[in-house]
């Protein structure tokens, strides 16, 4: 997918985010790959390293942070030619309450469209209206 596309894909979704897209085209990965032999490594370096839980040094931007770098990184390893991996960093506010409340997860484009991951247990999750209108800034 080319960067233009992802962005318009992405700014259709989340209007009021800010959106930064660092290269030329993108791979899509399969759900089915970020939500299992991915998440499973990606969880079992969490637990071999100590980062298996949440804690006020190692919150929920850190883990969305370390599934966006550690995507990338699979992503640089595979023989894809694509530039990047469609997943990113996405910040948005819970119910809509950028204040107070305010959460980090992952957002991916995948065969099924976009995706909204949670690095914490790898669920996919669903984002009301308040809460997609609420993202502040989303990393690709």
């Amino acid at each position: 997918m080319k960067s233009t596309e992802l962005y318009k894909l992405i700014k259709a979704e989340f209007p009021n985010s800010s959106i930064q897209i660092s290269d030329v085209d993108y791979a899509l990965p399969q759900a089915s790959w970020l939500t299992g032999t991915f998440y499973d490594f990606y969880k079992g370096w969490r637990f071999d390293h100590g980062f298996d839980k949440w804690k006020n040094t190692h919150d929920c931007d850190n883990f969305a942070c370390t599934f966006f770098c550690f995507s990338q990184l699979c992503h640089a390893k595979s023989s894809r030619a694509e530039q990047g991996i469609a997943v990113g960093e996405f910040f948005y506010g819970i119910n809509g309450d950028r204040i107070g409340k305010g959460h980090a997860i992952n957002v991916a484009i995948t065969e099924k469209g976009i995706i909204n991951i949670e690095p914490q247990t790898g669920a996919i999750m669903s984002l009301n209206k308040a809460e997609k209108d609420s993202a502040w800034f989303i990393r690709f």
